[in-house]
């Protein structure tokens, strides 16, 4: 009894330190006219540089962010409650345009993209899953003619990031102890323990994804603390630095512009309480609004393809082909295992009295998992180059059905699924009551890129997002490899067989002409929805100069005008075989360093 009050003690200290003393200073009301540096959007990139450049104290910082605090909702924190943050207040709630080669199983064949709008941006609402991608697409990028962004110049910055707290992969030369970000590995289940041993049956290596290798299954690493706490940006960043006096916060400023004075950046307008503001930068305007947000503002000020700006009567300031070269991870529906034999999670058992009080009282137990995400797999298609080093399937392992229990929030409503589809594969309830996994093979290389446009001229209308989905059948053949893997390898072991797992898989409404698991319906599966992983990135392409294709230079500045830098995914030339909140964060270290004009020594790995 004494244990269970001097716990909910700390728990109400904790609660009153966390939402009263460290929420007291930086996010201003008045703001200065002037500041050193402006930065737009307090996401995984911005947050990272503000506290970055705030660390000297004669630099002035405004931090400049759309949504709302993240403590709006109260979901924010807990880690098995990522579902809960989509089309939700903290989420801009974008949507593609309707798709030509996919989404039929979509209303209107529009897909959602989630995109978080507040401070920590979508470090807030992801599954906050830690994955750096391949070491290749870092050597990629510095081919390119991106001096600096080897994976050599990259992992120090991944270092300094990180506080890995496991601690086998803290010894490894891979990973960083120390920094602001808590990295954990997901807490071993008996579902985690099947997927594991079933991977390993058919010949994948149990690894670690972000060390010397990234081809092979593991436990998923996660940006969660000791505590069972999500660790955003906003969390590992932004509030152990509120006191600092030189840095500024302004919430519910939606930058409208950046205010120019002979093509040099001088400063952002932006709108609060409805009303017009401005503010000038004495030094830089960083734009960290991420892969939609970031291009947007550019396009707004005059940045971006020419005939688009001009038609829509904006003047022109630098053509650059700014909303260009899209690219995103798009992934399967979920193929789904049931069992009544090995326990995985659910609304019923996770979310109940008991979880929920050990997950307050000691910050364990089921709501420390990271949205379900347990384990994770990187492999290649037998489509792809046999030369080609990077992964172009990864396998997200989810312990729950995505339909049963809350999966009606989930799936129908926060992917957009139609009630046809939902009733069909979904509604029947037949799986209702019991356990299972749901396996999601996603693309990490699409073979086109998509493109984001202005609606109109005006700041508050959504830009036009269009991934073009598939439009390279060699995608659907990628995506198909993933699922013959899942379910004529992975669901075939004597692992999946001793848990007791049993493929559920009703027949597709929309591909009822194939013979059901054959290669034609599992593409005519693949097509019938694109369900996104929140991954957009390349949209103000990096190139050095003479790259007529790019839009910031390899310091990150836009080319054309002066005192402008990008930094978020928009920046990365090709997107990285693996999930981007790491990676955002690693270049908003990276373009802190940039900005003041240092360094750090390439890392000492083979």
């Amino acid at each position: 009894m004494l244990k269970t009050i001097l716990a909910t003690l700390a728990c109400v200290v904790g609660v009153y330190v966390y939402f009263v003393v460290e929420r007291k200073n930086s996010i201003r009301r008045y703001l200065e006219k002037e500041y050193d540096y402006v930065i737009v959007g307090a996401g995984s990139a911005g947050a990272v540089i503000a506290a970055r450049l705030t660390e000297d104290p004669s630099i002035s910082v405004l931090l400049l962010e759309a949504g709302d605090e993240e403590t709006a909702s109260l979901w924010t924190g807990i880690p098995l409650a990522a579902p809960f943050m989509q089309q939700a207040n903290l989420d801009w709630n974008y949507t593609t345009v309707p798709q030509e080669h996919c989404c039929t199983a979509f209303k209107n064949r529009v897909s959602k993209w989630p995109r978080g709008k507040a401070l920590g941006g979508t470090s807030i609402t992801n599954y906050m899953v830690y994955v750096r991608g391949n070491r290749q697409d870092y050597d990629d990028w510095a081919d390119m003619g991106n001096t600096g962004w080897s994976y050599r110049d990259i992992l120090p910055y991944y270092k300094r990031a990180e506080n890995m707290l496991d601690p086998t992969l803290a010894k490894s030369d891979y990973h960083g102890t120390g920094g602001p970000l808590h990295v954990s590995t997901v807490p071993i289940m008996p579902a985690t323990e099947v997927l594991l041993k079933a991977a390993e049956e058919t010949g994948q290596p149990i690894l670690d994804y972000n060390g010397e290798s990234q081809f092979g299954f593991s436990q998923s690493q996660a940006t969660i603390t000791k505590n069972g706490v999500r660790a955003s940006t906003v969390q590992a960043y932004l509030r152990p630095n509120m006191d600092r006096e030189n840095l500024h916060i302004a919430i519910k400023s939606h930058a409208t512009k950046i205010i120019f004075e002979d093509k040099t950046a001088v400063g952002v307008e932006f709108i609060r309480d409805q009303n017009k503001h401005t503010v000038r930068a004495r030094k830089e305007v960083i734009i960290s609004a991420g892969a939609v947000g970031s291009p947007q503002l550019l396009m707004l000020s005059g940045i971006g393809p020419k005939k688009h700006l001009e038609d829509l009567h904006i003047p022109v300031l630098s053509d650059l082909p700014v909303g260009e070269n899209l690219q995103d991870h798009p992934a399967t529906d979920g193929i789904q295992f049931i069992t009544n034999k090995t326990r995985c999670l659910s609304e019923k058992e996770s979310l109940g009295i008991l979880p929920l009080l050990q997950y307050f009282l000691m910050g364990t137990g089921d709501m420390t998992m990271p949205g379900a995400l347990n384990v994770m797999g990187f492999m290649k298609s037998p489509h792809q180059p046999v030369t080609e080093k990077q992964p172009i399937v990864q396998i997200h392992a989810l312990s729950v059905l995505l339909g049963s229990d809350a999966g009606e929030d989930y799936v129908k409503n926060n992917l957009g699924y139609s009630d046809e589809l939902w009733n069909v594969n979904y509604g029947d309830k037949e799986h209702d009551g019991k356990w299972g996994v749901s396996i999601l093979p996603t693309l990490l290389k699409m073979g086109t890129t998509g493109v984001i446009k202005l609606k109109s001229s005006d700041p508050f209308d959504f830009p036009l997002i269009d991934p073009k989905y598939y439009k390279n059948p060699l995608d659907v053949k990628h995506l198909v490899s993933g699922i013959k893997y899942a379910t004529e390898k992975l669901g075939r072991t004597k692992a999946f067989k001793d848990g007791g797992f049993e493929l559920f898989h009703p027949h597709h409404p929309h591909c009822k002409k194939h013979k059901i698991f054959s290669d034609a319906y599992w593409e005519c599966f693949v097509r019938t929805a694109a369900v996104t992983i929140y991954h957009p990135t390349s949209t103000c392409r990096m190139g050095p100069v003479g790259d007529n294709n790019s839009v910031v230079d390899p310091q990150l500045r836009v080319k054309g005008v002066k005192n402008l830098r990008v930094a978020d995914a928009s920046i990365m030339p090709q997107i990285v075989a693996g999930n981007t909140n790491a990676p955002s964060i690693m270049i908003g270290e990276k373009a802190s360093d940039l900005i003041r004009g240092k360094t750090l020594p390439k890392a000492n790995i083979k």
